[in-house]
């Protein structure tokens, strides 16, 4: 995953470690004709963290929930900490939610209630329904899909093919665009994600 320097701030803030999560600090992106591998653009993000106040890094997305959940377990919690500790909930089945009182009432007939409820279920929300009116909900498909695969450098420095990419990437994000059969966005990027 990438993540931005706003991103990074925030998670900074709760605590969490970039370097212990094996975190990669990305210092450029690149958009390239996927065709010519020509450069289009090239935008420099070395210096976010000096002037946004973190940097821009890449992080695979186990080990961002791995030091989220963590955070979240905090057992040696200190009184200055009160409140960071928090109960995880995981693999309930949520049949109710009161947004406006903070209560997540489960299948087993259990309740939570919390300041805070994320919902992170996807596309196909069991929640949403219960937090925005369905007949106002404006969610649409966008005839978009995204297709996430992981491949060792080492494969890669196996294949001939795979070459001329080596040659010319840098520590960055590479944004390979398909300028050549018009109609619909077609694009790879490409990121290490494990430092």
């Amino acid at each position: 995953m990438n993540c931005a320097p706003n991103g990074a701030l925030a998670l900074q803030k709760l605590g969490f470690d970039f370097a212990s999560a094996k975190g990669v600090r990305l210092e450029n992106w690149e958009t390239v004709d996927g065709s010519s591998l020509e450069q289009i653009r090239n935008q420099d993000i070395s210096q976010a963290d000096k002037t946004i106040g973190a940097p821009f890094c890449a992080i695979h997305r186990n080990d961002l929930f791995q030091g989220l959940l963590a955070l979240a377990r905090l057992s040696d919690a200190k009184p200055e900490d009160e409140g960071r500790s928090i109960d995880l909930v995981l693999n309930a089945k949520v049949v109710d939610v009161d947004a406006e009182k903070g209560v997540v009432r489960f299948a087993d007939g259990s309740s939570q209630e919390a300041d805070l409820i994320v919902a992170a279920d996807g596309i196909h929300s069991t929640i949403r329904p219960f937090v925005v009116d369905p007949a106002e909900d404006t969610s649409a498909d966008t005839g978009l899909a995204a297709f996430r695969f992981l491949m060792p450098d080492a494969v890669l420095q196996k294949s001939p093919a795979a070459q001329r990419l080596l040659a010319r990437k840098a520590n960055g994000v590479g944004l390979y665009v398909d300028t050549a059969s018009g109609g619909g966005e077609k694009h790879i990027t490409w990121y290490a994600c494990r430092g």
